[in-house]
């Protein structure tokens, strides 16, 4: 039973793994630029200037809008 869910648990973090790379692409084809890590100023990788991590940036290419919005 303990290997049934230990398969299921590297099956999760696979695919999640798998859905922040697509992001990541997806934030990229759309900005030509991968998001920033911080930055303060706007540009290709934060266009709205404000300070945020990459994890909010590409939350719009998760289904994930709404969340995004949250955020500030």
């Amino acid at each position: 039973m303990q290997k049934v869910r230990e398969a299921a648990n590297r099956a999760q973090c696979s695919n999640n793994l798998k859905q922040l790379g697509l992001s990541l692409h997806g934030f990229h084809d759309n900005l030509k630029a991968f998001p920033a890590s911080g930055w303060t100023t706007a540009g290709p990788g934060n266009p709205a200037g404000k300070y945020v991590g990459w994890r909010a940036l590409t939350l719009p290419f998760i289904e994930q809008e709404n969340l995004q919005k949250l955020y500030d």
